[in-house]
């Protein structure tokens, strides 16, 4: 709960709606954040935070995963593989993997 408040007041604070006055500097970073995130919300791509906490972490985050109940930063893998939704999935290496073929999961069923 204590980072949950402090992320807001240093959000609110960068925004300009803190109780000081914000240095003018980092009202320019404030408003070219915001022009470069509406391109790529534009573009359909992530923010700029989550696109820099991901590669930060080499997980894919995103801060409205809190919205949902679930962790920011998740790994690739499991996030590709549901979208995937395989019964079998097949290794070729350590960074290669597909689904396995239905007609060869039928063939192993009908043998048991």
């Amino acid at each position: 709960m204590k980072k949950a408040a402090c992320v807001f007041l240093v959000c609110w604070w960068l925004t300009g709606c803190g109780l000081f006055e914000v240095p003018l500097f980092l009202e320019v970073v404030g408003w070219s954040k915001t022009m470069v995130d509406g391109a790529l919300l534009f573009e359909d791509k992530p923010p700029t935070h989550d696109l820099l906490l991901s590669e930060i972490t080499k997980k894919d985050c995103r801060f409205l995963n809190m919205v949902e109940g679930k962790k920011v930063c998740q790994d690739k893998l499991v996030d590709e593989m549901m979208e995937m939704n395989c019964k079998i999935y097949v290794w070729e290496n350590s960074e290669e993997y597909h689904c396995e073929e239905e007609s060869r999961l039928n063939n192993v069923e009908k043998r048991r």
